[in-house]
């Protein structure tokens, strides 16, 4: 019995892995095309921030399954290290370093969107910049770069694709 479970680990690794695997890519595909590809519009601004201000649970729900998706990604990349490792104990290992630097940029770059919850879900910051939800003069919002948080020697500095820098 106990030889039974030695020789079958690398079974159910692989199996776990596989699962980890899928959760992922339906997850990824949950945030990228049944709500970003949902409220984001193409050219329009105002229609997206006003999308994603009426649907805001939906957006937050898109940023959950990407974070969900990301956190997946270190139990698959050690799964993968420990399949691997009896090929090339230094590839696998190149590997598992690799993968954790991407999800570590993913995750930082998913502040991008936490941004856009947090400064949409402001009014009164965003109305002290001249943009009004209700007017629907999201001109200074662009869809494409959002809000870009500016790394200035000691300050962030933010950055509407206006010409205007605050």
């Amino acid at each position: 019995m106990t030889n039974h479970r030695i020789n079958n680990w690398p079974q159910v690794y692989a199996r776990i892995g596989g699962m980890l695997y899928l959760f992922n890519i339906l997850a990824g595909l949950f945030g990228e095309v049944f709500v970003r590809n949902n409220l984001i519009v193409a050219g329009d601004a105002a229609s997206t921030v006003h999308k994603i201000m009426a649907s805001s649970l939906l957006f937050r729900g898109g940023i959950a399954g990407d974070l969900l998706m990301h956190a997946s990604d270190v139990p698959m990349i050690l799964i993968f290290y420990v399949l691997l490792k009896p090929v090339s104990k230094d590839l696998s290992l190149l590997a598992a370093l690799f993968n954790l630097v991407q999800t570590a940029v993913l995750v930082a770059n998913k502040l991008t969107l936490v941004a856009v919850v947090v400064f949409l879900g402001n009014t009164d910051y965003l109305k002290a910049f001249g943009f009004t939800p209700d007017t629907g003069s999201g001109e200074c919002l662009s869809h494409s770069a959002w809000i870009r948080l500016l790394h200035r020697p000691g300050i962030f500095w933010l950055y509407l694709p206006c010409d205007r820098v605050f």
